[in-house]
Protein backbone atom coordinates (compact mmCIF):
# COMPACT_ATOMS: atom_id res chain seq x y z
CA UNK A 1 0.00 0.00 0.00
CA UNK A 2 0.96 3.60 -0.54
CA UNK A 3 0.55 5.17 2.91
CA UNK A 4 0.94 8.78 4.06
CA UNK A 5 1.49 9.84 7.69
CA UNK A 6 0.85 13.49 8.57
CA UNK A 7 2.41 14.95 11.72
CA UNK A 8 3.58 18.42 12.76
CA UNK A 9 7.11 17.34 13.66
CA UNK A 10 8.83 14.08 12.73
CA UNK A 11 11.51 13.33 15.29
CA UNK A 12 12.61 9.76 16.02
CA UNK A 13 14.28 10.85 19.28
CA UNK A 14 11.28 12.51 20.93
CA UNK A 15 8.54 10.87 22.95
CA UNK A 16 4.79 10.81 22.52
CA UNK A 17 3.29 11.27 19.06
CA UNK A 18 6.66 11.81 17.35
CA UNK A 19 8.15 8.54 18.54
CA UNK A 20 4.90 6.72 17.79
CA UNK A 21 4.91 8.01 14.19
CA UNK A 22 8.55 6.98 13.69
CA UNK A 23 8.05 3.44 15.00
CA UNK A 24 4.83 3.02 13.02
CA UNK A 25 6.64 4.09 9.85
CA UNK A 26 9.46 1.60 10.53
CA UNK A 27 6.99 -1.26 10.90
CA UNK A 28 5.21 -0.32 7.69
CA UNK A 29 8.52 -0.24 5.81
CA UNK A 30 9.44 -3.66 7.21
CA UNK A 31 6.28 -4.99 5.54
CA UNK A 32 7.33 -3.32 2.28
CA UNK A 33 4.71 -0.58 2.17
CA UNK A 34 5.43 2.69 0.38
CA UNK A 35 5.56 5.16 3.29
CA UNK A 36 5.43 8.96 2.95
CA UNK A 37 5.78 11.44 5.82
CA UNK A 38 4.25 14.92 5.59
CA UNK A 39 5.68 17.22 8.26
CA UNK A 40 6.85 20.75 8.92
CA UNK A 41 10.11 19.61 10.56
CA UNK A 42 12.30 16.55 10.08
CA UNK A 43 14.93 16.00 12.75
CA UNK A 44 16.19 12.75 11.27
CA UNK A 45 15.50 10.66 8.18
CA UNK A 46 14.56 6.98 8.24
CA UNK A 47 15.79 4.82 5.39
CA UNK A 48 13.01 3.90 2.99
CA UNK A 49 10.71 6.81 3.87
CA UNK A 50 9.76 9.56 1.42
CA UNK A 51 9.76 12.93 3.19
CA UNK A 52 7.51 15.83 2.18
CA UNK A 53 7.99 19.22 3.81
CA UNK A 54 4.77 21.06 4.66
CA UNK A 55 5.08 24.83 4.91
CA UNK A 56 3.47 26.50 7.91
CA UNK A 57 3.58 29.94 9.53
CA UNK A 58 5.37 29.25 12.83
CA UNK A 59 4.50 32.43 14.69
CA UNK A 60 2.02 33.25 16.08
CA UNK A 61 1.27 29.68 17.16
CA UNK A 62 -2.41 29.77 16.22
CA UNK A 63 -1.47 30.40 12.58
CA UNK A 64 0.82 27.37 12.67
CA UNK A 65 -2.13 25.09 13.49
CA UNK A 66 -4.22 26.55 10.70
CA UNK A 67 -1.60 26.82 7.94
CA UNK A 68 -0.20 23.35 8.58
CA UNK A 69 -3.69 21.84 8.37
CA UNK A 70 -4.54 23.66 5.14
CA UNK A 71 -1.18 23.17 3.38
CA UNK A 72 -0.88 19.49 4.24
CA UNK A 73 -4.44 18.90 3.02
CA UNK A 74 -3.67 20.51 -0.33
CA UNK A 75 -0.51 18.43 -0.81
CA UNK A 76 -2.10 15.12 0.22
CA UNK A 77 -4.97 15.44 -2.26
CA UNK A 78 -2.43 15.17 -5.08
CA UNK A 79 -0.65 12.10 -3.70
CA UNK A 80 -2.92 9.24 -4.73
CA UNK A 81 -2.55 7.39 -1.41
CA UNK A 82 -4.35 4.21 -0.43
CA UNK A 83 -4.48 5.41 3.17
CA UNK A 84 -3.73 8.73 4.86
CA UNK A 85 -3.01 8.62 8.61
CA UNK A 86 -3.46 11.93 10.40
CA UNK A 87 -1.72 12.60 13.70
CA UNK A 88 -2.46 15.94 15.41
CA UNK A 89 -5.12 18.19 13.83
CA UNK A 90 -5.12 17.71 10.08
CA UNK A 91 -7.91 18.21 7.55
CA UNK A 92 -7.28 15.36 5.10
CA UNK A 93 -7.03 11.83 6.45
CA UNK A 94 -8.73 8.46 6.31
CA UNK A 95 -7.69 7.37 9.80
CA UNK A 96 -7.22 9.95 12.56
CA UNK A 97 -4.89 8.98 15.40
CA UNK A 98 -5.47 11.22 18.41
CA UNK A 99 -2.76 11.80 21.02
CA UNK A 100 -5.24 13.58 23.32
CA UNK A 101 -8.77 14.99 23.62
CA UNK A 102 -9.08 18.77 23.76
CA UNK A 103 -12.22 19.10 25.90
CA UNK A 104 -11.07 17.08 28.92
CA UNK A 105 -7.54 18.45 28.60
CA UNK A 106 -8.89 22.03 28.68
CA UNK A 107 -10.83 21.61 31.92
CA UNK A 108 -8.11 19.62 33.63
CA UNK A 109 -5.49 22.16 32.59
CA UNK A 110 -7.56 24.85 34.31
CA UNK A 111 -7.84 22.77 37.49
CA UNK A 112 -4.06 22.41 37.64
CA UNK A 113 -3.75 26.13 38.45
CA UNK A 114 -3.69 26.34 42.24
CA UNK A 115 -4.29 30.09 42.32
CA UNK A 116 -8.06 30.71 41.76
CA UNK A 117 -7.36 34.11 40.18
CA UNK A 118 -4.94 32.64 37.63
CA UNK A 119 -7.42 29.86 36.92
CA UNK A 120 -10.19 32.39 36.25
CA UNK A 121 -7.96 34.58 34.05
CA UNK A 122 -6.79 31.58 32.04
CA UNK A 123 -10.36 30.52 31.39
CA UNK A 124 -11.46 34.04 30.49
CA UNK A 125 -8.56 34.64 28.09
CA UNK A 126 -8.73 31.28 26.37
CA UNK A 127 -12.49 31.31 25.81
CA UNK A 128 -12.93 34.97 24.82
CA UNK A 129 -9.64 36.25 23.42
CA UNK A 130 -7.36 33.36 22.46
CA UNK A 131 -7.34 32.90 18.66
CA UNK A 132 -5.56 29.57 19.11
CA UNK A 133 -8.48 28.16 21.11
CA UNK A 134 -10.97 29.34 18.49
CA UNK A 135 -8.95 27.88 15.62
CA UNK A 136 -8.54 24.54 17.40
CA UNK A 137 -12.31 24.34 17.99
CA UNK A 138 -12.95 25.22 14.34
CA UNK A 139 -10.49 22.59 13.08
CA UNK A 140 -11.94 19.92 15.34
CA UNK A 141 -15.48 20.68 14.17
CA UNK A 142 -14.36 20.10 10.58
CA UNK A 143 -12.34 16.99 11.40
CA UNK A 144 -15.00 15.18 13.41
CA UNK A 145 -17.72 16.06 10.93
CA UNK A 146 -15.69 14.90 7.90
CA UNK A 147 -17.28 11.86 6.19
CA UNK A 148 -13.92 10.99 4.67
CA UNK A 149 -12.58 10.01 8.11
CA UNK A 150 -13.16 6.25 8.19
CA UNK A 151 -11.90 5.57 11.72
CA UNK A 152 -10.71 7.57 14.72
CA UNK A 153 -8.12 5.84 16.89
CA UNK A 154 -8.05 6.89 20.54
CA UNK A 155 -5.23 5.82 22.84
CA UNK A 156 -7.52 5.29 25.85
CA UNK A 157 -11.21 4.94 26.67
CA UNK A 158 -11.02 8.32 28.37
CA UNK A 159 -10.10 9.94 25.05
CA UNK A 160 -12.61 7.78 23.16
CA UNK A 161 -15.51 8.78 25.42
CA UNK A 162 -14.51 12.45 25.24
CA UNK A 163 -14.58 12.38 21.42
CA UNK A 164 -17.97 10.64 21.29
CA UNK A 165 -19.72 12.87 23.83
CA UNK A 166 -18.09 16.20 22.97
CA UNK A 167 -18.29 15.95 19.19
CA UNK A 168 -21.32 13.70 18.62
CA UNK A 169 -19.24 11.08 16.81
CA UNK A 170 -20.85 7.63 16.26
CA UNK A 171 -19.34 5.17 18.77
CA UNK A 172 -18.53 2.59 16.07
CA UNK A 173 -16.31 5.14 14.34
CA UNK A 174 -13.93 5.36 17.32
CA UNK A 175 -11.64 2.54 18.43
CA UNK A 176 -9.35 2.42 21.45
CA UNK A 177 -5.82 1.21 20.76
CA UNK A 178 -3.61 1.63 23.83
CA UNK A 179 0.02 2.61 23.52
CA UNK A 180 2.50 -0.24 23.54
CA UNK A 181 5.88 -0.39 25.26
CA UNK A 182 9.26 -1.77 24.23
CA UNK A 183 9.50 -4.74 26.60
CA UNK A 184 13.15 -5.42 25.76
CA UNK A 185 14.34 -1.88 26.42
CA UNK A 186 12.26 -1.45 29.59
CA UNK A 187 12.88 -4.51 31.72
CA UNK A 188 13.40 -5.15 35.47
CA UNK A 189 16.75 -6.74 34.64
CA UNK A 190 18.07 -3.24 33.90
CA UNK A 191 18.49 -2.87 37.66
CA UNK A 192 21.55 -5.09 37.51
CA UNK A 193 23.11 -2.83 34.88
CA UNK A 194 22.06 0.66 35.95
CA UNK A 195 20.69 0.82 39.50
CA UNK A 196 23.84 1.35 41.57
CA UNK A 197 25.50 3.76 39.12
CA UNK A 198 22.38 5.90 38.59
CA UNK A 199 21.67 6.16 42.31
CA UNK A 200 25.25 7.23 42.96
CA UNK A 201 24.92 9.99 40.35
CA UNK A 202 21.85 11.28 42.22
CA UNK A 203 23.53 11.09 45.61
CA UNK A 204 21.12 8.40 46.80
CA UNK A 205 22.11 5.24 48.63
CA UNK A 206 19.71 2.52 49.73
CA UNK A 207 16.62 4.68 50.14
CA UNK A 208 13.54 3.77 48.13
CA UNK A 209 12.95 6.17 45.25
CA UNK A 210 9.47 7.57 44.58
CA UNK A 211 9.74 8.81 40.99
CA UNK A 212 8.03 11.69 39.17
CA UNK A 213 8.45 12.16 35.40
CA UNK A 214 7.06 15.05 33.35
CA UNK A 215 8.01 18.22 31.51
CA UNK A 216 4.86 20.24 32.21
CA UNK A 217 5.28 20.30 35.98
CA UNK A 218 1.97 22.04 36.61
CA UNK A 219 -0.23 19.78 34.46
CA UNK A 220 1.54 16.59 35.53
CA UNK A 221 0.88 17.34 39.19
CA UNK A 222 4.29 18.14 40.69
CA UNK A 223 2.57 20.34 43.29
CA UNK A 224 0.69 17.28 44.54
CA UNK A 225 3.87 15.18 44.39
CA UNK A 226 5.70 17.60 46.70
CA UNK A 227 2.78 17.62 49.12
CA UNK A 228 2.70 13.81 49.19
CA UNK A 229 6.41 13.70 50.07
CA UNK A 230 5.72 16.16 52.89
CA UNK A 231 2.76 14.16 54.23
CA UNK A 232 4.78 10.94 54.22
CA UNK A 233 7.57 12.62 56.17
CA UNK A 234 5.16 14.08 58.75
CA UNK A 235 3.61 10.67 59.27
CA UNK A 236 6.96 9.15 60.10
CA UNK A 237 7.80 7.40 56.83
CA UNK A 238 11.55 7.10 56.35
CA UNK A 239 14.09 5.52 54.05
CA UNK A 240 12.80 7.12 50.84
CA UNK A 241 13.54 10.02 48.47
CA UNK A 242 11.45 11.75 45.82
CA UNK A 243 13.17 12.15 42.44
CA UNK A 244 11.81 14.57 39.83
CA UNK A 245 12.77 14.03 36.18
CA UNK A 246 11.96 16.51 33.43
CA UNK A 247 12.33 20.03 32.07
CA UNK A 248 10.65 22.85 33.93
CA UNK A 249 11.12 25.61 36.47
CA UNK A 250 12.00 23.82 39.67
CA UNK A 251 12.36 26.92 41.87
CA UNK A 252 8.66 27.33 42.83
CA UNK A 253 8.48 23.67 43.86
CA UNK A 254 11.73 23.84 45.80
CA UNK A 255 10.40 26.87 47.69
CA UNK A 256 7.21 24.98 48.43
CA UNK A 257 9.21 21.96 49.64
CA UNK A 258 11.26 24.21 51.94
CA UNK A 259 8.08 25.65 53.46
CA UNK A 260 6.73 22.15 53.99
CA UNK A 261 10.04 20.96 55.45
CA UNK A 262 10.66 18.20 52.91
CA UNK A 263 13.25 19.77 50.60
CA UNK A 264 15.85 17.35 52.01
CA UNK A 265 13.86 14.48 50.48
CA UNK A 266 13.66 15.89 46.95
CA UNK A 267 16.16 15.48 44.10
CA UNK A 268 15.68 17.24 40.74
CA UNK A 269 17.61 15.45 38.00
CA UNK A 270 16.56 17.56 35.01
CA UNK A 271 15.87 15.92 31.67
CA UNK A 272 17.45 12.50 31.12
CA UNK A 273 18.35 10.98 27.76
CA UNK A 274 18.13 7.34 28.82
CA UNK A 275 15.00 6.71 30.87
CA UNK A 276 15.88 3.05 31.39
CA UNK A 277 18.45 4.13 33.97
CA UNK A 278 16.11 6.12 36.19
CA UNK A 279 13.44 3.41 36.11
CA UNK A 280 16.11 0.90 37.10
CA UNK A 281 17.17 3.13 39.99
CA UNK A 282 13.60 3.76 41.22
CA UNK A 283 11.09 1.71 43.19
CA UNK A 284 7.71 3.17 42.28
CA UNK A 285 6.19 5.89 40.10
CA UNK A 286 3.91 8.58 41.53
CA UNK A 287 2.12 10.32 38.66
CA UNK A 288 -0.59 12.62 40.07
CA UNK A 289 -1.37 14.01 36.62
CA UNK A 290 -4.26 16.32 35.81
CA UNK A 291 -4.27 15.03 32.24
CA UNK A 292 -2.43 12.34 30.28
CA UNK A 293 -4.27 10.76 27.35
CA UNK A 294 -2.30 7.53 27.75
CA UNK A 295 1.02 8.06 29.47
CA UNK A 296 3.98 6.26 27.92
CA UNK A 297 5.81 6.93 31.18
CA UNK A 298 3.25 4.77 33.01
CA UNK A 299 3.73 1.88 30.60
CA UNK A 300 7.52 2.15 30.65
CA UNK A 301 7.54 2.19 34.44
CA UNK A 302 5.26 -0.86 34.64
CA UNK A 303 7.43 -2.72 32.14
CA UNK A 304 10.46 -1.85 34.27
CA UNK A 305 8.79 -3.40 37.30
CA UNK A 306 7.66 -0.18 39.00
CA UNK A 307 4.20 -0.08 40.60
CA UNK A 308 2.35 3.11 39.62
CA UNK A 309 0.16 5.47 41.64
CA UNK A 310 -1.72 7.75 39.25
CA UNK A 311 -5.12 9.36 38.63
CA UNK A 312 -8.18 8.58 36.55
CA UNK A 313 -7.18 11.44 34.24
CA UNK A 314 -4.33 9.28 32.99
CA UNK A 315 -5.71 7.03 30.24
CA UNK A 316 -3.04 4.43 30.99
CA UNK A 317 -4.49 4.16 34.48
CA UNK A 318 -7.40 2.24 32.92
CA UNK A 319 -5.03 -0.71 32.57
CA UNK A 320 -4.08 -0.82 36.26
CA UNK A 321 -5.97 -3.17 38.57
CA UNK A 322 -6.33 -1.04 41.69
CA UNK A 323 -4.31 -2.54 44.53
CA UNK A 324 -2.42 -4.94 42.26
CA UNK A 325 0.07 -3.15 39.99
CA UNK A 326 -0.53 0.14 41.79
CA UNK A 327 -3.41 2.48 42.52
CA UNK A 328 -5.65 4.91 40.64
CA UNK A 329 -7.01 7.93 42.56
CA UNK A 330 -9.96 10.01 41.36
CA UNK A 331 -8.64 13.49 42.16
CA UNK A 332 -5.03 14.59 41.53
CA UNK A 333 -5.47 17.20 44.27
CA UNK A 334 -6.41 14.54 46.85
CA UNK A 335 -2.92 14.39 48.33
CA UNK A 336 -4.05 12.53 51.45
CA UNK A 337 -5.30 9.59 49.40
CA UNK A 338 -2.24 9.68 47.13
CA UNK A 339 0.05 9.63 50.17
CA UNK A 340 -1.85 6.72 51.69
CA UNK A 341 -1.42 4.68 48.49
CA UNK A 342 2.29 5.45 48.26
CA UNK A 343 2.73 4.49 51.93
CA UNK A 344 1.25 1.06 51.20
CA UNK A 345 3.76 0.50 48.40
CA UNK A 346 6.70 1.56 50.56
CA UNK A 347 6.11 -1.64 52.48
CA UNK A 348 8.75 -4.10 51.23
CA UNK A 349 6.42 -7.10 50.90
CA UNK A 350 3.73 -5.14 49.05
CA UNK A 351 6.32 -3.44 46.84
CA UNK A 352 7.84 -6.76 45.79
CA UNK A 353 4.44 -8.23 44.93
CA UNK A 354 3.26 -5.14 43.03
CA UNK A 355 6.55 -4.92 41.13
CA UNK A 356 6.15 -8.44 39.74
CA UNK A 357 2.52 -7.76 38.80
CA UNK A 358 3.49 -4.50 37.11
CA UNK A 359 5.81 -6.33 34.74
CA UNK A 360 3.18 -9.01 34.07
CA UNK A 361 0.63 -6.33 33.14
CA UNK A 362 3.00 -4.53 30.77
CA UNK A 363 3.70 -7.76 28.91
CA UNK A 364 0.15 -7.63 27.56
CA UNK A 365 0.97 -4.36 25.75
CA UNK A 366 4.10 -4.85 23.59
CA UNK A 367 4.73 -1.93 21.26
CA UNK A 368 4.46 -4.00 18.08
CA UNK A 369 0.88 -5.00 19.00
CA UNK A 370 -0.18 -1.35 18.83
CA UNK A 371 1.48 -0.79 15.44
CA UNK A 372 0.07 -4.02 14.04
CA UNK A 373 -3.48 -2.97 14.90
CA UNK A 374 -3.01 0.38 13.16
CA UNK A 375 -1.69 -1.42 10.09
CA UNK A 376 -4.64 -3.83 10.21
CA UNK A 377 -7.00 -0.84 10.20
CA UNK A 378 -5.19 0.56 7.16
CA UNK A 379 -5.66 -2.72 5.30
CA UNK A 380 -9.32 -2.99 6.33
CA UNK A 381 -10.05 0.55 5.17
CA UNK A 382 -8.25 0.13 1.85
CA UNK A 383 -10.07 -3.16 1.18
CA UNK A 384 -13.45 -1.62 2.04
CA UNK A 385 -12.91 1.31 -0.30
CA UNK A 386 -11.68 -0.93 -3.11
CA UNK A 387 -14.88 -2.95 -2.67
CA UNK A 388 -17.00 0.16 -3.02
CA UNK A 389 -15.12 1.22 -6.17
CA UNK A 390 -15.65 -2.27 -7.63
CA UNK A 391 -19.40 -2.01 -6.99
CA UNK A 392 -19.45 1.30 -8.83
Amino acid sequence: MKIAIVIHKFDVNKGGAERFAAELARMMISEEHDVHIYSNAFEEDIAGISSHHVKAVKMPRFLYELTFAENSSEALRKGGYDVVLGINRTLFQDILILPSATRTWYWQDLKSFKNPLLRHLRRLLSRTISPKYRIICSLEKKIYGDDRVWKIVANSNMVRDDIITSHNVPPDKVETVYHGVDLEAFDPHNRVRFRKETRASLGIGNEKIVLFVGHNFRLKGLHSFVQVISILKKRGASGFKGVVVGRGKREPYLREAEKLGCDDLLVFSGQLDDMRRIYAASDLLLQPTYYDACSLTTLEALASGLPVVTTRYNGAGELINDGQEGYVVDDPADVEKLAARVAILLNEEKLTSASAKARELAQHYPHDLNYKRILELCKEMAAERRGKWTEL
